[in-house]
């Protein structure tokens, strides 16, 4: 994967032992939004990540001052389609260009596994960042975690 330093952050490979601290960012991160805790409590199983997961997908994280502040994951599906699987800030540094730095990283990344676009799930409140990102909504699905809830489907052409 692509290696990237700058002054506000370094951005390298996960390492298993660092799931339990990557989900937690994952939590924190989906929490900074007020979705009530029986939201987070069905959402945890999603937003937990095993050393196993940081194995078989392209996990990295960002680093400042050597504090994990965000991740991302990267994998390819059953129907050979990339997915972003992943792309949290810790709630901290949100509004500070790390997660565009993030984004950028995983469309670098993504460019080199020979795929035309990458595909991923959102919510709501993500979903303006991915559109000024250069990413369209194809669909929506309903969340299985709010009764009600769309989640769009967006395309990003590599």
């Amino acid at each position: 994967m692509v290696g990237t330093t700058s002054r506000k952050g370094r951005i390298r490979a996960a390492k298993p032992e660092e799931a339990a601290t990557i989900s937690a960012l994952a939590l924190r991160s989906k929490a900074h939004w007020g979705y009530a805790r029986s939201f987070l409590e069905a959402a945890k199983e999603t937003l937990t990540l095993t050393p196993a997961d940081i194995d078989a997908r392209a996990v990295n994280v960002m680093e400042l001052n050597g504090e994990v502040i965000g991740f991302y994951g990267l994998s390819i599906h059953d129907d050979d389609s990339l997915w972003l699987d992943y792309l949290f800030i810790d709630p901290g540094v949100i509004g500070y260009g790390f997660g565009k730095k993030l984004w950028r990283h995983a469309v670098v990344n993504a460019g080199t596994l020979n795929h035309s676009a990458i595909f991923l799930e959102c919510d709501r409140y993500s979903r303006p960042f991915y559109e000024r990102m250069g990413a369209v909504c194809i669909a929506q699905i309903y969340s299985p975690y709010a009764e009600g809830e769309r989640l769009p489907i967006m395309r990003y052409a590599l």
